[in-house]
């Protein structure tokens, strides 16, 4: 049987918010314990399972192949019996001292939890009944319950998060800490160094609004192409809408568009040298450095109806883009607003355009598609007001430049890595002072 210090379970590597930390922390949990196992639910492309062990020598992968669980109620058995199952057999197969399970969904970390080794959860994503990432029945409530009795420790990204879970879940404070998720801030640094040939045209005579993010329905983009469609008519100066990253939407997106009668370029489907063209829309899939668009786009745009902490808006600040964000569960409230108090910051959304500290909040977006639908229509009253809000923030960007430097004057340092890693060490310290004197023992 082979022995490790940590096990880390884990949906996948790659393609998001909680993979992007995953990836982040790992090198700081390789500099502390000796012997890693990884633990992947779902599949993987060889290409990035072979860049993964390259980089990480130290650290054992195993990927069990799971299929994404889908609508049908069968489907949805099977996929858990067989997480449940495929995790049990790694049990019998390596000991692990201390698990960190990243993931919370039925078949998984309850898998770990009935064996002796201590368990630590860790959420990056909000658990709201009406809006979040994950909207949450009355049966995940229950299981949330049962599952957080069991766990030696919860670690949330957020601190909403954190008071959401002790004041409507009933779960003992003692048994949850925040800590943020870091920003490489040094990479942001040598990356806004470097330059990109072929994009700095979009930038000229123009004021161009910048998403950047998964294209998936959560982040609210069919509004978010509505509400540049009545900008674009209504501003007196000529406006662009540039969208970086990719996901399942991004065609229904590009039909959309072209729908509303805006111009579109799609890397998906034009060809390079058709870039040169003027469009009210660009499409340019994932970047490798985003922080060049962040860095020269006049404002960025976050429409999204659930969240965890989207360290995108940090990462835009540090950049000097400034943020009109929505009001959503949970996040962008955190990162813009100084003032707000934690243990109410998750009860409701502001209804008008919020002034915060740090950026402007709105109300998230009440309805979106999912890419099957190709109605027009009006626009309903909250993107009536984003639309509003978009134009007096074109108007005022000095202003709200303002708010950029005040951010990494007074609060970037809150996600820089040295804090964070501080935040683990002491973390680990804490483990073994309430009783699990395993988890210090193995910490080096």
């Amino acid at each position: 049987m082979k022995k490790f210090d940590i096990g880390i379970l884990i949906n996948r590597i790659e393609s998001g918010g909680t993979e992007k930390i995953f990836r982040w922390l790992l090198p700081l949990f390789c500099s502390q314990f000796k012997r890693i196992l990884v633990v992947i639910l779902s599949k993987e492309e060889k290409k990035t399972i072979y860049r993964f062990q390259r980089d990480f020598r130290n650290v054992e992968l195993i990927c069990l192949d799971l299929p994404q669980v889908e609508e049908p109620f069968f489907r949805l058995v099977y996929v858990c019996l067989s997480r449940y199952l495929k995790l049990r057999w790694v049990l019998r197969r390596y000991r692990v001292n201390l698990w960190i399970s990243f993931e919370w969904r039925f078949g998984a970390t309850e898998a770990l939890v009935h064996k002796k080794e201590p368990v630590i959860l860790y959420l990056h994503f909000g658990l709201d009944e009406k809006q979040s990432v994950f909207p949450v029945s009355l049966k995940t409530k229950l299981f949330l319950r049962w599952l957080a009795r069991r766990v030696f420790h919860i670690v949330t990204c957020s601190k909403a998060i954190a008071s959401h879970l002790i004041l409507k879940y009933g779960i003992d404070e003692r048994k949850i800490t925040t800590i943020y998720a870091p920003v490489n801030f040094d990479r942001i640094r040598l990356k806004l160094q470097g330059n990109i040939v072929g994009y700095n045209f979009i930038f000229e005579n123009s004021k161009v609004l910048l998403f950047v993010g998964r294209l998936v329905p959560i982040k609210g983009l069919f509004s978010l192409l509505r509400i540049f469609s009545e900008v674009k008519k209504k501003y007196s100066e000529r406006v662009k809408l540039l969208i970086l990253g990719d996901g399942i939407l991004k065609h229904d997106l590009v039909k959309y568009a072209n729908l509303l009668g805006l111009s579109v370029f799609s890397c998906w489907r034009n060809s390079a040298k058709d870039i040169m063209k003027e469009y009210d829309v660009y499409f340019l899939g994932y970047q490798d450095n985003p922080y060049y668009f962040m860095n020269k786009s006049s404002l960025f745009v976050f429409p999204s109806r659930g969240e965890g902490l989207p360290l995108v808006l940090v990462e835009s600040l540090f950049c000097g883009c400034p943020v009109i964000a929505s009001d959503c569960f949970t996040g962008p409230r955190e990162i813009l607003s100084n003032d707000t108090d934690e243990q109410n910051c998750f009860c409701n959304s502001c209804r008008d355009m919020e002034v915060a500290r740090y950026g402007i909040l709105m109300p998230p977006p009440k309805r979106d598609w999912d890419g099957k639908k190709s109605e027009i229509g009006e626009l309903d009253n909250t993107e009536k007001k984003w639309v509003s809000a978009i134009i007096w923030a074109l108007d005022n960007l000095d202003f709200l430049k303002e708010k950029c430097f005040d951010f990494v004057k007074h609060k970037n340092r809150e996600f820089s890595k040295e804090i964070i890693f501080r935040d683990w060490k002491f973390f680990w310290i804490g483990c073994s002072l309430i009783g699990k004197n395993n988890v210090y023992e193995i910490y080096q």
